[in-house]
């Protein structure tokens, strides 16, 4: 066997080196194509990867469109809002005037029946002047007399009287209804004040005698 070995060397020589060469690129080539399995598998699960990015990318810009759009019509609402508040505002602002119109008008009313009220009271107290001189008067008039004999006391009150007289004027104190009975007596021309306290009076020709 070593005989053909050695006989043989120079062709085996190169068999040998082709055998190793063929296990060597056998390695080489399962070695290769683990790793291009591997890589298969990676690229396979960047791949799913990457799908779901883009799925990601995808939702997210939908939400975004969505959240756009969302704030689209938030913003908008709030330009009405705006809108509303300016207005109500205007109105508040109106209704603050008119208010203040109110009140200065209700200021004025009151003022006016304040004023009224005062009126109204110097016109009671007015009246009642009027009626307390009004019966200060009647009873001025009915203690008021003229011509005539009169029992003081009954026919008419003692006290001071005032008359606008005339030319010719009689007045006399008597101690009783006898003409004659004289106490005190007057003859002439107005006007004449007397103080009655006798017990009758008689009076001609003096016009109207008034109490003081």
């Amino acid at each position: 066997m070593w005989r053909f070995v050695l006989d043989h060397w120079t062709l085996l020589v190169p068999i040998a080196l082709l055998f190793l060469l063929g296990i060597l690129m056998t390695v080489l080539y399962l070695d290769k194509g683990s790793e291009l399995a591997r890589a298969d598998e990676e690229v396979s699960r960047l791949d799913g990867a990457l799908s779901s990015a883009v799925g990601e990318i995808s939702r997210l810009e939908a939400d975004n469109v969505a959240a756009e759009d969302q704030i689209s019509g938030l913003e908008a609402r709030v330009t009405d809002l705006e809108s509303e508040n300016a207005g109500l505002s205007d109105q508040v602002g109106r209704l603050d005037e008119r208010e203040a119109e109110l009140d200065a008008r209700a200021t004025s009313l009151d003022e006016r029946q304040a004023e009224l009220d005062a009126r109204e009271r110097r016109q009671d107290e007015r009246e009642r002047g009027l009626d307390a001189r009004a019966a200060a008067v009647t009873v001025v008039e009915r203690r008021q007399f003229s011509d005539g004999l009169f029992k003081v006391g009954l026919d008419i009150q003692s006290g001071t009287y005032h008359t606008q007289g005339g030319t010719n004027c009689y007045w006399a104190k008597l101690g009783s209804s006898d003409t004659s009975d004289i106490i005190d007596n007057f003859f002439g021309n107005g006007p004449l004040t007397v103080v009655i306290n006798a017990a009758w009076f008689e009076s001609n020709g003096c016009g109207t005698w008034t109490p003081v």
